[in-house]
């Protein structure tokens, strides 16, 4: 067995910043201007434009002006009717979720008491037989 005695040399990581392109998500090939103008990765020429931007004043859920709006504490704009509509679907969207979802509870409850039921007869019963004996 040969042994090598140890060095006292401090072994330390380098930055990445240090190594080429250690801040640069892109390759080269990807950062050059020909796969650039293909992609429009990093280019000004994909910019959104005022068409895929509401209106001020519009309502978040019809895009239309808002009739009678009101705001919430966000800042969100919503016509009174649209957001009154709304809540009352998602109220009883979610009381019917809850009802399903107790239902599946109490489905899941009984089969489990269903098996423990079972268990326990079984238990019994092998234990009537071996007494038997």
């Amino acid at each position: 067995l040969l042994l090598l005695p140890l060095r006292n040399k401090r072994f330390t990581m380098t930055r990445k910043s240090k190594h080429a392109g250690g801040n640069m998500p892109l390759t080269h090939y990807e950062a050059n201007k020909k796969f650039r103008s293909a992609s429009n990765y990093g280019t000004t020429t994909a910019r959104l434009s005022t068409d895929s931007q509401g209106n001020f004043g519009d309502c978040g859920l019809t895009l239309s002006p808002a009739v009678d709006p009101v705001a919430t504490p966000s800042g969100h704009i919503y016509s009174r009717e649209a957001i009154l509509e709304y809540l009352l679907t998602k109220t009883t969207e979610l009381k019917e979720a809850k009802k399903r979802y107790n239902s599946f509870l109490a489905r899941q409850q009984g089969k489990t008491e269903e098996k423990c039921r079972k268990k326990e007869a079984a238990e019994l019963e092998s234990f009537e037989d071996s007494q038997k004996a």
